[in-house]
């Protein structure tokens, strides 16, 4: 049942990725149809091996506060000011390295796309969000750089759209 669901608190990004997955293939089991399971459910155990190889010592981790479904629809504007945001349903404690990857519509995601092909389109945006990073929050962009971009990948996949469908 989904009161089995692992929710935390969590001290380390090894422990809330695991859970995260492990919740994930628990609700393909609980909700989704056999199609979907036997589609999803390896999908994310191939993840949950990957674990080990993403982190390999269970340091503490940062936790910050992330809305968790943050898009235009959940903004409230008023001529050009922002006036609110709404919808905090989502909100929680996640990991400062999860959050430090590209929005996932513009990743090429290999792991999710299975190609290695790189859009022009996505590569021009990626380097937009750097840059609008890198002048509005620096802790980010210092971890965003510290991240190499498989491990980048595997937290796209994880938090993929695609995969969570």
């Amino acid at each position: 049942t989904l009161s089995t669901m692992e929710r935390g608190p969590f001290n380390t990004a090894n422990e809330y990725i695991s859970a995260v997955i492990r919740n994930q293939i628990l609700y393909y089991n609980i909700f989704k149809s056999i199609e979907q399971q036997k589609y999803w459910i390896p999908k994310y155990e191939e993840l949950y091996k990957l674990i080990p190889k993403y982190f390999p010592d269970d340091n503490k981790t940062m936790f910050v506060l992330m809305h968790g479904d943050f898009h235009s629809s959940n903004i409230l504007v008023n001529d050009d000011e922002i006036t609110g945001v709404i919808d905090w349903k989502y909100t929680g404690a996640f990991p400062m390295e999860c959050i430090c990857t590209y929005l996932v519509w513009i990743t090429n995601n290999s792991i999710i796309e299975q190609t290695n092909e790189k859009s022009e389109k996505n590569l021009i945006l990626q380097k937009f969000f750097r840059d609008e990073m890198s002048h509005h929050n620096l802790d980010f962009i210092c971890t965003f750089d510290n991240i190499d971009e498989e491990k980048k990948e595997f937290y796209s996949a994880v938090f993929s759209q695609e995969v969570w469908k």
